[in-house]
């Protein structure tokens, strides 16, 4: 895996550096983007494991995008 995503302090400043508008926080805690999350869900698809996702709706009301929160990772 890419250094960039497991070296302490590094995600934020890459992320800040090369910020796609598609590339959306999912972490706001550690800054993880979009893409880390991607790259990996793509390797544990190549290493046939399962990684489960939840996306869950906005408030009533909200213009927000719904929030994407990992809930397990399974081997």
């Amino acid at each position: 895996m890419n250094r960039e995503w497991t070296e302490p302090g590094l995600s934020p400043k890459t992320w800040l550096e090369n910020q796609r508008p598609d590339d959306i926080i999912l972490c706001k805690c550690e800054m993880v983007p979009k893409s880390a999350v991607q790259t990996i869900v793509n390797n544990s698809a190549i290493q046939k494991e399962s990684v489960l996702f939840t996306i869950s709706a906005p408030a009533a009301g909200s213009a927000k995008a719904p929030a994407r929160e990992p809930i397990a990772a399974c081997a």
